[in-house]
């Protein structure tokens, strides 16, 4: 399994659980670049607001790989990196497909001499087309997800990032996991292994099989069970009440049975790509460790030495593992002589781990080296669990597309100026809220599906003696304001402030938003005054403040754009964060 693509995977499935994601957007219209040291820094200093992300913002993503009749795809391998177009989107149907091979005789000599040109369409399974390419459908983009599809990345999915919470609020989840049992009764809580593991006990290792008990807690309510194996990645939480025996062992059901489960009773949406994904996979023809495909290299070889002298003769399939599989080469007939000229699948086979094949010598003649032969044929094994199970691994997914959707009227009701403008995005993990408990995980509370809005500004009311006492300007954020002030016996300068909310102050009290203000010191500009044009004007109240403690929390990553967008004056009652993070 690829290291990124599993850290894909990690990172959504994390993401609102044990990982909270903020996207802190803002302008800033000094020179200062993506991912730079000033940048990280210019996150919490000159951001407008911040987005908590849920995972219904995050997809894995690879290049958008579009079908088209002008290029040559490369195909798949399960012994060689794939680094190439070994996969196409057709943007028409919805799917997303592998190549499997490129040219009817499957030779890989001749790999990338050819282009499709006949779209593949078929739904299920591998097919080869009249233009000699094979492919295989590895799962479908549909319109819930169509919104991470961009120029440059496409959406894409696996068992492994299933969650069946999808389908309920949380308080229906707690009350489908005690079933029958009061959310608030009292009584045990048995915790299975999803996964055969071992641990230190008294006498040495104990072995845990799948499904077996692990340990049990007594004297617990039912939705403390819910929550204590809720997102567990080791356990599976069962409650039992009182009367009741706690089972040794239980059925684990994995991601596909599940879906399949939810599909039968109509409760997965054919508007989910998981039902598709789970079409591929279940009208499949290739069993797990079957034979996907074969090659071989006939370039070092003369047309002497690929003299056959049988049609078309069998090679000799051996394994420890699987069985059932047949492959052999295919000849031309040449001035009556059999001469060989590719290689093809007969029977895909089953339960292959291991393989190899050798080629009578008694097919051929003396003048080819049989060893040598066999050695430039490639043999490709389906993945463990199905090459569709997990298309996130197999078209090595190394990156995470964030897709924030933003109703400006949350901005509204939070109390939030919207801002004129959005030149930067920082990416920020678990930064500290500061309310109550300081190392409460901001966000945390929170339901991690959804996006929610938080404050990054200082919110103030600004008074004046008369009215338009700050410059009539549009680019009030251009202008930076000094506020001298005294912290306890310390006096001090906030520079660099700057003011939005307002284009102008048409009346003697106003509220602004301060950007460049360090949080914890926002209350001691209070009955300070304006230095420079804003000369006259004073803070009078600190109305509202970020609940973050500045400058905590892991800083993926930022990025700059070179050109401002204009959100302040924008149509559309939405506003869209989309940036691309690598693992």
């Amino acid at each position: 399994m690829s290291i990124k693509s599993n850290n894909v995977k990690t990172f959504i499935k994390d993401a609102g659980t044990k990982n909270q994601l903020f996207v802190f957007a803002g302008s800033d219209t000094s020179n200062t670049t993506s991912n730079s040291n000033q940048s990280t820094i210019d996150v919490w200093r000159q951001s407008d607001f911040s987005v908590r992300v849920g995972q219904n913002s995050l997809s894995p993503v690879v290049p958008n790989i579009k079908w088209t009749p002008t290029i040559p795809y490369r195909p798949w391998s399960s012994i060689k990196q794939n680094t190439e177009n070994y996969y196409a989107y057709n943007n028409q149907n919805g799917y997303v497909y592998l190549c499997i091979s490129d040219n009817t005789d499957n030779r890989s000599d001749l790999f990338g001499n050819f282009v499709s040109k006949v779209r593949p369409t078929h739904t299920t399974g591998i097919v080869r087309y009249s233009d000699g390419y094979s492919w295989k459908p590895l799962y479908k983009i549909t319109p819930t997800i169509e919104r991470f599809i961009t120029s440059k990345w496409i959406p894409v999915i696996s068992f492994d990032t299933f969650d069946s919470d999808d389908l309920q609020v949380q308080l229906q989840q707690t009350r489908t996991f005690c079933d029958d049992s009061t959310t608030t009764e009292v009584g045990k809580c048995a915790l299975y292994s999803k996964n055969a593991i071992s641990t230190d006990g008294d006498d040495g290792t104990i072995e845990f099989e799948k499904g077996e008990l692990f340990t049990v807690a007594y004297d617990i309510k039912c939705s403390d069970c819910f929550y204590l194996s809720k997102n567990n990645d080791s356990f599976v939480g069962v409650f039992y009440s009182d009367g009741e025996t706690v089972e040794s062992n239980i059925d684990i059901i994995d991601k596909y049975d599940e879906i399949g489960s939810l599909i039968s009773q109509n409760k997965l949406s054919s508007a989910s790509p998981y039902y598709y994904l789970y079409d591929v996979n279940t009208n499949d023809n290739l069993e797990e460790g079957s034979i996907v495909s074969v090659f071989i290299d006939l370039s070092s070889f003369s047309r002497k030495q690929l003299v056959a002298l049988v049609e078309n003769p069998e090679l000799t399939v051996s394994s420890n593992s699987g069985s059932g599989g047949k492959i052999r080469l295919k000849t031309i007939l040449q001035d009556d002589q059999y001469i060989i000229n590719g290689i093809e699948l007969l029977s895909v086979g089953s339960g292959y781990k291991d393989i190899s094949v050798t080629l009578d010598s008694g097919y051929v003649t003396g003048n080819l080296d049989t060893t040598l032969f066999v050695s430039k044929i490639e043999i490709n094994l389906d993945t463990i669990d199905g090459l569709a199970f997990d298309p996130v691994t197999v078209l090595d997914a190394q990156h995470v597309m964030i897709d924030a959707k933003v109703d400006t009227s949350s901005f509204t009701s939070a109390g939030i100026q919207l801002p004129n403008e959005i030149n930067f995005f920082g990416l920020v993990q678990n930064p500290s809220g500061i309310s109550g408990a300081p190392n409460v995980i901001s966000g945390s509370n929170l339901n991690k599906k959804l996006d929610y809005i938080f404050r990054t500004t200082v919110k103030a009311t600004v008074s004046a003696s008369t009215s338009s006492q700050l410059p009539i300007t549009d680019e009030l954020y251009e202008i930076a304001y000094e506020i001298p002030y005294e912290n306890t016996t310390v006096s001090k300068t906030a520079k660099d402030i700057k003011i939005g909310g307002t284009v102008a102050l048409t009346s003697t009290t106003e509220n602004a938003e301060l950007k460049n203000v360090v949080y914890e010191e926002s209350d001691f500009l209070v009955n300070q005054t304006l230095t420079g044009l804003a000369k006259g004007s004073q803070i009078t109240t600190i109305v509202d403040k970020p609940s973050f403690k500045q400058y905590s929390g892991k800083n993926l990553s930022t990025t700059k754009l070179s050109d401002q967008i204009v959100v302040s004056d924008v149509d559309s009652v939405i506003i869209r964060i989309n940036m691309v993070k690598g693992m």
